[in-house]
């Protein structure tokens, strides 16, 4: 291994294993040296992108090395002395005005005022012809189970056709709900200078909330090579905010000169004051 010293920097990033049956996503977190395109060592990996980040910054700290966030294809860089610093901490260090310009022409989203509160409702992909095709075709090991279970083996015992239709009926549930998820699944937001709440609904239900002063980075990548089935349905990258507990994305369903516009007006609402 090594010496610590020939590393700058610990980065966190997805990576997709297959194997000759299955596939599947990990978060690895590792060492990145001085050097551009420089030797990297692995330490640990995990389940999630927001366990990944955690583990990352944490080590970061202890050893005083910058944090490299390389999970969508991109590289965004926070220096050792930047990594707990709030959205509103950063603005006020910028001096920079913040002016999210005028909204794009035929905005999806909706956005509305609420005494100091901003909440912004942003609709799901819907039916799309394109969806809807997926969802036909993704039912078509059931209909060709059923066939072979009605025909060539027609006179096997109950069980066994039972058991056929079962195998049919599995991988079609599952692309069905997936396809459902992108179907329903929307977003309203509340935020404010004091915390930000994200609501899911659709298929699966959840929210979050974070405290804004807890808020450290919100970014949208200029694209996002893990979301073909979003530029596919006309989206893109969805906007991303972190804290060091937690992490949550949306807007996927959004073009992007909308996400960018939503983007910049929920950083102005959670960095004001």
């Amino acid at each position: 291994m090594r010496e610590l010293d020939a590393f700058d920097a610990v980065a966190h990033e997805r990576r997709v294993i297959r194997t000759q049956k299955s596939s599947r996503v990990v978060y690895p977190v590792l060492l990145l040296a001085h050097e551009e395109g420089g030797a990297t060592f692995d330490l640990v990996s995990c389940r999630n992108r927001r366990d990944a980040r955690q583990a990352a910054e944490a080590l970061a700290k202890v050893c005083k090395l910058a944090v490299v966030d390389r999970t969508d294809g991109e590289e965004r860089r926070r220096e050792h002395d930047q990594l707990d610093v709030s959205l509103r901490e950063q603005r006020r260090r910028s001096g920079a005005r913040h002016d999210p310009g005028e909204p794009p022409a035929g905005m999806r989203s909706t956005i509305a005022v609420h005494g100091d509160e901003l909440e912004i409702a942003m609709p799901g992909f819907g039916w799309q012809p394109l969806l809807v095709v997926f969802m036909v075709l993704g039912t078509a090991p059931f209909w060709m189970t059923l066939l072979f279970a009605s025909t060539v083996a027609g006179d096997a015992p109950a069980a066994f056709r039972g058991a056929m239709l079962a195998m049919g009926a599995l991988p079609t549930l599952a692309v069905e709900a997936v396809m459902l998820h992108l179907v329903l699944r929307r977003h309203t937001l509340r935020a404010s200078n004091r915390e930000l709440r994200v609501q899911q609904h659709g298929l699966r239900r959840r929210e979050v909330v974070m405290p804004a002063d807890e808020i450290e980075e919100l970014t949208l990548p200029d694209a996002d090579r893990n979301r073909a089935m979003a530029s596919l349905l006309g989206g893109g990258p969805p906007i991303t905010v972190a804290s060091d507990r937690e992490l949550v994305a949306f807007g996927e369903s959004l073009p992007r000169d909308e996400a960018r516009y939503v983007a910049d007006v929920l950083l102005g609402a959670l960095s004001a004051g």
